[in-house]
């Protein structure tokens, strides 16, 4: 690594890493009525798209790759925020 570099931040990219694993993921995420596509990061439901910013998207995925989870405040900070967000910890919430 030729930039300086804080040990927590690198350590926070390394689990990132491992979390993802080796698993393949599948092509169209699909619960009920509602797809998501990774590829082209569109979301549908009943057929109709949806239109989602960024965060929403990375939130819907995070959900849909959890099914039957119960997800905490910290895991959603951790996945959909991640390590760099300094802001309000209600966001969540929000």
């Amino acid at each position: 690594m030729n930039k300086h570099f804080s040990f927590s931040e690198l350590s926070a990219r390394i689990r990132a890493l491992i979390r993802r694993g080796n698993k393949a993921d599948p092509v169209i995420l699909t619960i009920a009525n509602l797809s998501l596509d990774p590829a082209t990061r569109s979301a549908t439901r009943g057929g109709k798209t949806i239109t989602l910013t960024t965060r929403e998207y990375a939130l819907l995925e995070y959900l849909m790759r959890h099914p039957k989870k119960v997800i905490t405040k910290t895991e959603l900070l951790e996945h959909v925020w991640d390590y760099n967000y300094s802001g309000l910890s209600n966001i969540v919430e929000t």
